[in-house]
């Protein structure tokens, strides 16, 4: 994005535009001192040349350019109306500046001062697009999906078997370097590649994959008179995992063999969702009115004060915070200590089963009917339809996600590569 500044007088009504790169939105400002005398919103790819109403003498000019186009940044051309209560500019991409008085076109570093201050009505929030790509097999039979090593993802079937995936190709049959005898229910990448699997009966085995095997450690079990189902699992640290058991226990595990109830839920077992923060405090919920928060003060359960209906969707995102999301399709937001916060409606027909971090303070929230919106700077973009219909699994995959739903027509369904194109 580029901003440019530069001076008009009353005997030049127009102003040339000068090169803004590859920009396809742009926003010009007429600046008289410490004042936003105009500013008004373009179409680089279209426009020309340059008209204010107002006048531009004794007055500076910029212009903040944009990679987006006009539609996704919420703008029309022509003059934008400043008001107290509406939004500021994005950032921009390029910014560039010319004096009062000069004809010279500068590069700068910010939105000069009086358009970085202006609030206006009519500015809309940048949505991103997201390309989706069908990958065919049978999803009837998944039991979890897990990124696993350089950008893959590791699906393992009811059956026992295993499949792995990269962008742009096929799934593929992989076998394991030894057998897991009762089958995984749950699955968590850790950060060096590997991924570490649960058993049914509570044994974890580290796996690293390497072209087509799955190299397994030995197995670490929990005293079978203490095992419970286990229904979702996160890594805490560089060697522990911490899962959600079917009857509502969070238990962390950590290696060799030490086996720690941290603490339970009870409200409705053989579900559950269990998530970490950047601090290391841990978040679980089953599909009720609770939250287990685990911290080193202790665990505790909250009753989150503006959801009234059970919860379905639990997951950290960077730079907004812990995210519930409750089966009428309503998003809070907890804070740190513990305070809530209602981000609004993404108007979903049911409730939320997923929220996906995005760069820059955002996240994409999915509805059980596969609709899913962008939250953007305190407000929700258009719903998008997502082609897998339920989302079941969303392991991280190619830029994206792979988004594994459950059929809703003919025998089989598919899998959803699906990523954004224009963040």
């Amino acid at each position: 994005m580029a901003l440019l500044a530069g001076c008009g007088a009353a005997a030049d009504p127009s102003i040339a535009v000068p090169s803004l790169g590859g920009a396809r939105a742009a926003v010009a400002g007429l600046i008289a001192g410490d004042v936003l005398r105009e500013a008004r919103a373009f179409d680089p790819t279209v426009t020309f040349e340059l008209r204010f109403e107002a006048s531009a003498e004794d007055a500076s000019m910029a212009i903040a350019a944009y990679d987006a186009t006009m539609a996704e940044l919420g703008l029309t051309a022509g003059i934008l109306v400043q008001t107290a209560s509406g939004v500021p500019l994005p950032v921009p991409t390029l910014v560039l500046a010319r004096a009062q008085g000069s004809t010279i076109w500068n590069t700068g570093p910010d939105l000069p001062s009086p358009m970085a201050r202006a609030r206006f009505s009519g500015v809309g929030i940048t949505c991103p697009t997201f390309r989706q790509t069908p990958i065919a097999f049978d999803v009837r039979s998944v039991r979890y999906a897990v990124e696993i090593g350089a950008d893959q993802v590791l699906i393992g079937l009811h059956s026992g078997a295993l499949l792995a995936l990269r962008p742009g190709e096929a799934p593929r049959m992989v076998e394991t370097s030894t057998v897991i005898p009762n089958g995984v229910t749950a699955a968590a990448a850790r950060a060096d590649g590997s991924v570490a699997l649960v058993s049914t009966d509570c044994c974890v085995y580290d796996g690293v994959l390497t072209g087509d095997l799955v190299t397994l450690s030995a197995p670490r079990c929990q005293p079978l008179a203490e095992c419970e189902f286990v229904v979702d699992a996160v890594v805490d640290g560089s060697t522990d995992l911490v899962w959600m058991a079917g009857d509502g226990g969070v238990i962390r595990h950590t290696p060799p063999a030490t086996f720690t109830r941290l603490g339970a839920l009870s409200d409705q077992p053989g579900s559950g969702r269990v998530v970490r923060d950047d601090r290391g405090v841990l978040y679980a919920a089953q599909q009720g009115t609770h939250l287990g928060v685990a911290s080193p003060r202790g665990f505790s359960l909250e009753t989150p004060p503006i959801l009234g209906v059970n919860l379905t969707a639990l997951s950290f995102v960077e730079g907004v915070g812990v995210l519930l999301g409750d089966s009428a399709g309503h998003i809070v937001r907890r804070d740190e200590d513990g305070h809530y916060e209602a981000l609004g409606d993404p108007g979903f027909f049911t409730g939320v089963t997923r929220m996906l971090a995005l760069p820059n303070g955002r996240f994409w929230a999915i509805g059980g009917s596969g609709e899913g919106a962008v939250w953007h700077d305190g407000e929700f973009c258009p719903l998008e339809q997502v082609g897998a219909g339920l989302v079941l699994y969303a392991p991280r995959f190619g830029g994206g996600w792979l988004f594994i739903g459950a059929a809703e027509s003919g025998p089989n369904a598919v899998g959803i590569w699906i990523r954004p194109v224009d963040l």
